[in-house]
């Protein structure tokens, strides 16, 4: 699973960083388990400190607004991209978007 895993994570880098194809790399995660979604993006996040990453999440809450796109973004910003001015706020805002959407979630109640 690990040797998929950075597979899938080589796949999305080299799409969205080096042949900066950001339509393509949304339809490599478009069939992601939200998990392995989240996993993905928080990770190669992490590494490269790129907003280019969030952009990704915002693309795919734009085309179908989840619950779990949202957590996504919320965790996006305030795990990998907190050092950026005003993330905090933004992933809060996406958090009450998420129960919002999910009022009787109580993972994101926790």
């Amino acid at each position: 699973m690990v040797s998929n895993m950075g597979k899938l994570l080589e796949e999305i880098k080299h799409s969205l960083e080096n042949e900066r194809d950001f339509n393509k790399t949304v339809n490599i995660l478009k069939p992601l388990d939200e998990e392995v979604l989240r996993e993905a993006l928080i990770c190669l996040a992490i590494d490269s400190q790129n907003m280019n990453y969030y952009f990704l999440i915002l693309q795919l809450i734009q085309e179908n607004e989840t619950w779990t796109h949202h957590l996504t973004a919320s965790r996006l910003l305030s795990v990998s991209l907190v050092s950026f001015e005003g993330a905090e706020n933004i992933a809060l805002n996406h958090l009450r978007r998420a129960i919002e959407l999910d009022n009787d979630n109580v993972e994101l109640k926790l």
